[in-house]
């Protein structure tokens, strides 16, 4: 997984995830927009990378824990904004859910899990 960041020097911290079947250079366009107002973070998955051909995409929960973890240690755990695009709005929910629990109610995280198991065959998470 990569992180590209952008205008570090505005305080509202924005985050971006790509939609799947997709590189990160795709949504480039927007995130160099929305930098202008914002500090952005685009993220890279890892398999998703042109970039880093040897990178091999394990699961939703593992890109959306690294996420999570880098920032907590980059940005202090604050996110203003966290946008997610098609397969982006599978790690932007684990995010949260994983975050602050206490914001979702069994039913809406048992539907997520639901709809990510649908969506992706074999998928065992």
């Amino acid at each position: 997984m990569k992180y590209f960041e952008l205008d570090k020097e505005h305080q509202e911290l924005m985050v971006m995830l790509h939609g799947g079947g997709v590189c990160y250079r795709g949504a480039l366009p927007v995130a160099e927009e929305m930098a202008k107002v914002y500090h952005v973070v685009l993220v890279a998955y890892d398999g998703f990378n042109p970039d880093e051909p040897g990178t091999e995409f394990k699961s939703v929960q593992d890109e959306a824990k690294r996420l999570g973890d880098y920032i907590v240690k980059y940005h202090g755990g604050k996110i203003d904004i966290l946008y997610g695009v098609s397969y982006g709005t599978f790690v932007l929910m684990d995010v949260l859910a994983d975050e602050h629990p206490e914001q979702f109610s069994q039913e809406v995280q048992a539907a997520h899990r639901k709809s990510w198991k649908e969506e992706v065959p074999g998928n065992e998470d």
